[in-house]
């Protein structure tokens, strides 16, 4: 069942096939068309209510029962809050489900506080006006990346794929492979990092991962995993290729700063300075053009919205990242 949750309440009745199942869940599976991220949003908005009503709060986690009615109404969307800008968009795959675009360097994926335009969702709206679902300043988007860092991006064309993306994202079921330039040679060749990931207490543009993975229940601290591997070293710069398990802000970046060997240019992570850390050189040369963190998201492989069969694609290398990894790998000492 399909519903327009916009004109009028949408009502879901529990029956005993579902009955204990997380609310979040149920209202997926349920409407079709939600996510059990937008599903959470909406429950911390008052827009889900159930009869008859429950004595304690509503929450994502809440166990459903038989005889429940559930009802769920979606904000009206607001046309026009967004800007068409006819901005250059790099599309690499474009089907009538989705669109896989290469973000450049320096582009936000959406307007905030401070960046009303100039992202990526402007030049989404101007090419590609016809999608209107998510959220009215974020058209289609399932997942974002740092405003200076470049690679894949999917966006969902339709209800459906917005659905499915967005609990393939929220399920941990989306491969993402990045390559990042370091500071130093990592001791091993490959390693894991397996840590918690919370706000730094003392700066809050920065994560720390100098925490322990979170316990049962535990709401302040999140696990962040990833997967590095060494792929050549020259002059006091590691070319690394990360796998992420869990997609936290800055997970890459923190986790590298906090093990010792942060980001290429890096403002908030300790990346600047690389006169005094890179070895005189093509390197250093190299490394002196890149005005952005040196970090790039290079593949991403997930199930199709339309089949179910997995697809992957790889985003070209940008010049400035490339001209540094050209130059590690014709003095690599690996």
């Amino acid at each position: 069942m399909t519903e327009d949750l916009t004109a009028a309440p949408a009502t879901f009745l529990v029956d005993a096939a579902n009955s204990g199942k997380r609310l979040d869940a149920f209202l997926a599976d349920s409407s079709e068309v939600l996510s059990r991220s937008r599903v959470k949003g909406l429950i911390e908005q008052g827009r889900v209510t159930v009869s008859p009503a429950l004595s304690k709060s509503i929450k994502p986690s809440t166990a459903v029962a038989e005889g429940q009615a559930w009802s769920v109404v979606l904000p009206a969307p607001q046309p026009g809050t967004l800007l068409a800008q006819d901005l250059p968009l790099d599309v690499l795959h474009e089907d009538e489900d989705l669109l896989i675009v290469n973000k450049e360097a320096h582009r936000v994926v959406h307007p905030g506080a401070g960046q009303p335009q100039d992202t990526l969702a402007n030049a989404l709206r101007f090419h590609y006006p016809d999608i209107q679902i998510g959220d009215a300043l974020r058209p289609g988007l399932v997942h974002r990346l740092d405003k200076e860092t470049s690679g894949l991006m999917v966006i969902a064309r339709n209800e459906r794929a917005h659905r499915f993306l967005s609990n393939a994202f929220a399920e941990r079921e989306v491969h993402k492979k990045y390559l990042a330039l370091c500071y130093g040679r990592p001791k091993e060749v490959r390693f894991t990092l397996r840590t918690g990931h919370q706000r730094h207490d003392k700066d809050r543009r920065r994560y720390t991962t100098r925490v322990l993975p979170p316990e049962e229940g535990e709401t302040r601290t999140r696990l962040a995993h990833t997967d590095f591997r060494v792929l050549a070293f020259a002059h006091g710069v590691s070319l690394l290729e990360a796998t992420l398990h869990t997609g936290r802000t800055h997970q890459i970046r923190a986790h590298l700063a906090d093990h010792g060997h942060p980001i290429l240019m890096d403002a908030i992570y300790g990346g600047l300075k690389p006169e005094k850390r890179v070895g005189p050189g093509p390197v250093r040369q190299a490394v002196a053009s890149l005005g952005r963190q040196a970090l790039h998201a290079a593949v991403l492989g997930f199930k199709h919205p339309k089949n179910n069969e997995y697809f992957e694609i790889e985003a070209p290398v940008p010049h400035d990242f490339k001209s540094v990894q050209s130059a590690i790998w014709a003095a690599n000492s690996l």
